[in-house]
């Protein structure tokens, strides 16, 4: 049997004191330390004392293996105060050393009893020694000992159940703090789950937090917009429904302190505090928080959770809520500023579209339409929205190298010549070399520089075949080849879509992938973009 430690602490006790007993009796008598034995023998003390050891070390085994523990502990106890006891009568009575032993006792038997316990403990001990030693002691010596010893009980017996109070509060303590950390841990994984999700899931994951650490009902997020006025960009709870784009105005009630002051505004009734019912007027909770978002000391916006029970947002909560929101507001602004360099991205594509449309009139809407169905076939084949994004731009700027194609070769309406067909067929790299100059476009490279490659290898610039051609590459060139066929030209008038899908399917493992050939012509009878559902619909396909 493995001993506790605080069973190791009461055993090392016992021991100690049969110890000093031995040595108390074994002692020169004229020291007076046992109390004088000048006319007895001491080997009925060290009997005693003999029995007393042997109790301590059996004792923790017996208790272990019984069903009554309580009663067992109570006749260990009756043993040891009887040996205690009878080592008392026969040395000094109460002027003996034994007569120490009665606290002793107390002590290693007592403790974490309660008061009570103990009291009833030192009761015993007391009873104990009024009866073996009462007559040898005197009357003063009695009630001394049934005074002090049940006093000295009930305190002992108070001392571990304090303690162990201590203890559980101190664990209650750490379960609080385990507790918080479990939150801040999740708090964090959450912002790095944000950190590829666009604008509006990034505010809605952060919602979806902010009530499920901060144990709240309902919640909204506000973000400054162009004119520095905080619009609702998001809501939880269907009851908010209505507000979400509604304007907030920032100089009014709480709000104003929110975003002037970057305070962190807590309410315990919302709706009997003007402050709040300033700014959040028909907003019916009762406990609300509202927590800054700023960045590097700019405001950005608000959050607010708020519960309908009443429950008060605690320190913790307050704490634990501001940490998520300098997290989630990092991750919201990063997201801002992405969505604004996508829209100068698009804005600067569009620009160069219409620069090669205006130089080539008969392309107009040609690059849009081959974006829209590159997209299609892109969702359609799983690939992840980062790279369909990537082949939507790559379509819209896969003709750009025509930019420096002369007027008269693009317009004209005869056969090219095999000089003119040269010029044209370099129109690839030029493209890709007007990109590489522009960093944001560098990732697009690739796939306008091969997008007029062949699946045999028999396209250009480079002759690649197969798999060695970039899959967005091939991925446009089934676009831009339908959308070729169906377009009219200088030269000629577009197919039918019915003869665009044969001739891409007589293409399909030459010119064309045929597994993009596949996916295209899928899409086509699933869900065709709306410029081919209007061609469908004049075409009565």
């Amino acid at each position: 049997m493995r001993l506790t430690e605080n069973t190791r602490s009461v055993l090392v006790l016992r021991l100690a004191a049969v110890g000093v007993g031995v040595l108390f009796v074994l002692v020169d008598p004229s020291a007076g330390l046992a109390g004088a034995l000048p006319h007895r023998s001491p080997s009925g003390p060290l009997v005693l004392l003999g029995l007393l050891a042997a109790g301590s070390v059996l004792g923790p085994f017996l208790l272990a293996r019984t069903r009554h523990r309580a009663r067992a502990e109570a006749a260990w106890l009756a043993t040891d105060l009887l040996l205690v006891g009878g080592l008392t009568r026969l040395t000094a009575g109460a002027d003996s050393v034994f007569y120490l032993y009665f606290p002793v006792v107390l002590a290693w038997s007592a403790v974490g009893t309660g008061p009570l316990g103990g009291a009833l403990a030192g009761l015993a001990a007391a009873a104990v020694f009024g009866l073996l030693v009462g007559a040898q002691s005197g009357l003063r010596a009695v009630v001394q000992t049934a005074v002090l010893l049940p006093l000295l009980g009930g305190v002992l017996g108070s001392a571990r159940l304090l303690h162990r109070r201590s203890l559980l509060s101190r664990l209650e303590a750490a379960r609080a703090a385990r507790a918080q950390w479990q939150r801040l841990d999740r708090v964090a994984s959450t912002v790095r789950q944000m950190a590829a999700l666009p604008l509006e899931t990034r505010v809605d994951r952060f919602l979806a937090e902010l009530l499920e650490v901060g144990r709240a009902d309902v919640g909204l997020v506000a973000l400054l917009d162009e004119d520095g006025v905080p619009t609702v960009a998001g809501v939880r709870n269907l009851e908010l429904r209505e507000w979400r784009g509604r304007r907030v105005l920032p100089d009014s009630g709480v709000v104003a302190r929110v975003l002037g002051a970057g305070e962190v505004a807590v309410t315990e009734r919302m709706d009997l505090d003007p402050e709040w019912t300033e700014s959040f007027a028909g907003l019916e909770v009762a406990a609300a928080l509202a927590l800054p978002l700023q960045i590097e000391g700019r405001p950005l916006g608000f959050a607010l959770a708020g519960r309908y029970n009443g429950r008060r947002f605690s320190r913790d909560d307050v704490e634990t809520l501001r940490v998520l929101a300098a997290q989630a507001t990092v991750a919201i602004h990063d997201a801002r500023v992405q969505e604004q360099l996508r829209d100068l991205l698009y804005s600067a594509v569009n620009t160069l579209t219409a620069a090669l449309e205006a130089k080539d009139p008969y392309t107009r809407g040609h690059s849009q339409r081959v974006a829209t169905s590159a997209a299609a076939i892109a969702a359609e084949m799983g690939l992840p929205p980062e790279q369909v994004e990537q082949i939507r731009l790559a379509s819209l700027l896969h003709d750009i190298g025509k930019i420096a194609t002369p007027e008269h070769i693009l317009r004209k309406r005869g056969s090219l010549s095999a000089e003119e067909r040269l010029i044209v067929n370099q129109h690839a790299e030029r493209g890709a070399a007007i990109l590489r100059e522009m960093r944001p476009f560098r990732p697009l490279v690739d796939l306008v520089l091969h997008h007029q490659e062949s699946y045999d290898g028999t396209g250009y610039p480079d002759g690649l075949a197969g798999e060695a051609i970039p899959l967005g590459a091939r991925i446009i060139r089934v676009a831009d080849t339908f959308d070729a066929l169906i377009s009219d030209r200088p030269y000629r008038r577009g197919k039918s879509l019915t003869e665009a899908v044969e001739e891409v399917r007589r293409m399909a493992g030459t010119t064309l992938d045929p597994a993009v050939v596949e996916t295209f012509l899928r899409v086509l009878a699933t869900k065709p973009p709306f410029d081919i559902q209007l061609r469908m619909w004049r075409e009565g396909s």
